[in-house]
C-alpha cells in the first residue's frame, strides 16, 4: 500500500514539497497526516481487516490498467483535498476564534478524515469504474 499510494499521488505530493513554508503548521504537516493515513487504511482494508465502504468484496482491488487510469487522478485529488482542506479548516477555525491548538486539531481531523474515506472508498468506485470501462 505504501507504494500505490506513494506512487499514484507523486503530484499532488510534489505540490505539498514546492509549498511554501507558514509555519509549523503547513502542508508538508497535513501532507504527512494524510498520507500515512492512506497508507495504514489501505493495509488495513488490503489484509482484510477493515471493509470498505459499499462493497461486499474484502480487500483491495487488482492491479488492473484501467485501475491505474482511476488511481491516479482520483488519489491525487482525494488527498489534496485531505491536505489543503486540512490546512483551510486550520484557517478558518483560527480565524473565527478558535485558537491555533483547536485550529490545528480540526485541521488534522479533517485531513485524517478525508484521507481515509478517500481510502474506504475507492474499491466501491473502482468496481463502479470497471463496470462502465468494460
Amino acid at each position: 500500500m505504501f507504494a500505490e499510494v506513494s506512487l499514484v499521488s507523486l503530484p499532488v505530493l510534489l505540490l505539498v514539497m514546492a509549498s511554501p513554508p507558514t509555519g509549523w503548521f503547513d502542508a508538508k504537516a497535513t501532507g504527512l497526516v494524510a498520507w500515512a493515513v492512506a497508507v495504514v487504511v489501505g493495509t488495513l482494508v488490503r489484509i482484510g481487516l477493515v471493509r470498505p465502504f459499499a462493497t461486499r468484496t474484502l480487500g483491495w482491488v487488482t492491479l488492473d490498467p484501467w485501475l491505474t487510469v482511476l488511481r491516479i487522478p482520483y488519489f491525487n485529488v482525494g488527498l489534496g483535498v485531505a491536505i489543503f482542506g486540512g490546512l483551510a479548516v486550520d484557517g478558518a477555525v483560527t480565524w473565527l476564534g478558535g485558537g491555533d491548538l483547536v485550529g490545528v486539531g480540526t485541521g488534522l481531523v479533517w485531513t485524517g478524515t478525508v484521507a481515509a474515506g478517500v481510502v474506504l472508498a475507492f474499491p466501491r468506485i473502482a468496481e463502479a469504474w470497471l463496470s462502465v470501462v468494460r
